[in-house]
């Protein structure tokens, strides 16, 4: 919830500079912030908030030694970590070791499944958030029941997917950024673990590990290697809570801002044309008043063609700023807050 506070405006902005509507009224991203300050005043950077936080919910994890305990978090950030875990346990069924680290490919064929899955539910949210980002009124506007009761009415249930093929290509990015947190985790502890090894030990003493991971138990500055830690790398909390016990919160920081860069910039083209065919209402081609030059993004194809011959490829990049502006401080607060949370729920302090 509070990378959501924290981001929301940013996605206000990106979602604004992508429109068919609206885009072509603001030159940047800046100039976007001060013409909706200026014309809908700061609750204008908030639209379409509420569709989002109805996915916050309280959503039970099961923590390392069976302790349970109950946070405020989103569902579908419980969806995307539930399947994570099904796809790493998927492809260490047959491993001998089920306990060792998982590769950074098979982490990231993990992470780009679970947004498969996320997309059922991020394409509703986002496509009710979306109508709402483009009212440009300040007054008068439709509460969220109201816009997701109006795209009922004239759309039916179906309308409500709209764009979920753009959405669950895009969020393939998953992939990208639970493999770059991992790999930039596992970057920090080896380089830890290599500066400690400097310290105490004689170079001839120096482990081979390959994250450098310290094998004289008797010396107080001993770091177990990742199986000895017992971690349960199909739980995502289970990962996060091994690496916050060993690497500082800059650290886990930088890790979960480089992890949101990563995750948008792999996948980022097809955002444009997800809002683009969200924003719009669709139209059956075999309507007999359907005309194709009056609908241009009525699928994911058609709009990806119609966007690169309107704009050229530079609006595949539409909204590029904000969107990592985003990124880069809701992730950093995302990780932080839920190592917090884990920190806390366990009785350790940092």
């Amino acid at each position: 919830m509070s990378s959501l506070f924290v981001g929301h405006p940013l996605d206000t902005i990106k979602v604004r500079l992508q429109s068919s509507q609206a885009g072509a009224k603001y030159s940047g991203t800046l100039n976007a912030f001060k013409t909706i300050v200026k014309e809908e005043r700061v609750r204008g950077l908030y639209k379409g908030v509420t569709s989002p936080l109805i996915n916050y919910s309280i959503v039970e994890f099961n923590l390392v030694g069976g302790l349970r305990f109950k946070a405020g978090t989103a569902f579908l950030n419980g969806i995307v970590f539930a399947s994570y875990g099904f796809f790493i346990r998927f492809q260490q069924r047959n491993d001998q070791s089920p306990e060792k680290d998982p590769s950074l490919t098979q982490i990231g064929l993990a992470g780009a499944g679970s947004g498969m899955v996320a997309s059922i539910i991020t394409t509703p949210t986002e496509l009710v958030k979306i109508r709402q980002q483009m009212m440009l009124s300040s007054t008068g506007l439709p509460s969220t029941y109201q816009v997701a009761l109006t795209i009922f009415r004239t759309e039916g249930f179906r309308g409500f997917f709209r764009g979920i093929t753009s959405t669950c290509m895009r969020d393939l990015g998953y992939g990208w950024y639970f493999a770059t947190y991992e790999g930039t985790c596992r970057l920090f502890r080896w380089w830890r673990t290599r500066r400690k090894e400097k310290e105490y030990l004689p170079e001839s003493s120096r482990s081979s590990h390959p994250y450098g991971v310290l094998m004289d138990s008797s010396d107080p500055a001993t770091l177990l290697p990742p199986h000895q830690h017992h971690v349960n790398h199909a739980s995502l909390i289970e990962e996060i809570d091994s690496f916050g016990s060993e690497l500082s919160w800059p650290e886990l920081m930088a890790a979960g801002g480089l992890a949101g860069i990563m995750g948008w910039l792999c996948t980022f083209p097809l955002d444009p044309i997800k809002s683009r065919i969200q924003e719009t209402r669709w139209v059956s081609p075999s309507s007999t008043h359907f005309k194709a030059s009056e609908h241009p993004y009525n699928s994911t194809v058609v709009a990806a063609r119609s966007l690169y011959r309107e704009l050229g490829w530079k609006a595949m990049w539409a909204g590029l700023t904000p969107t990592l502006l985003r990124a880069v401080p809701t992730n950093m607060v995302t990780f932080l807050v839920f190592e917090m949370i884990i920190g806390a729920a366990g009785g350790k302090s940092r």
